[in-house]
């Protein structure tokens, strides 16, 4: 199937919005059988018509309030399930409050629920994107 036929605002060039979130969530529940299943888009395939994505079983997915996102993160509010604040807030419900490595939003469900999936990893940690004397030192290279 087609992501569109699962929403059809999932447009490629927005493949990180809430629309082409839900719509690679649905795909993988009728890929992977499975209510469990959860998905994440990787990358732009060179087709422009292809979007790379990753289907898998999460360790726990369930819909959470809206209200508790929000208590979690005040940036994650609805319609907004794409959002970093949403991601943190659906990081943060599922160590926690249920113990595993971290999580995040899949779609919206209405006006008060999203949801997320939760998951344990080989490595759940904080890495430096770029070393601030790195990123000094490359600017006086410059």
């Amino acid at each position: 199937g087609e992501l569109n036929n699962y929403n059809p605002d999932c447009l490629k060039y927005r493949s990180q919005h809430t629309p082409c979130f839900s719509a690679i969530h649905q795909y993988c529940i009728n890929r992977l059988a499975s209510t469990k299943a959860a998905g994440i888009s990787q990358v732009m395939a060179e087709n422009d018509d292809v979007l790379s994505i990753g289907c898998f079983i999460a360790t726990h997915i369930q819909n959470v309030s809206i209200s508790v996102m929000t208590n979690l993160n005040p940036g994650c509010i609805w319609p907004n399930a794409d959002t970093p604040e949403c991601f943190e807030a659906a990081s943060s419900y599922c160590s926690e409050y249920l113990g595993y490595a971290g999580g995040f939003t899949q779609e919206l469900n209405g006006k008060d629920t999203m949801t997320v999936a939760c998951y344990n990893a080989e490595f759940s940690g904080d890495v430096f994107v770029i070393r601030n004397t790195d990123f000094y030192e490359a600017i006086n290279d410059v």
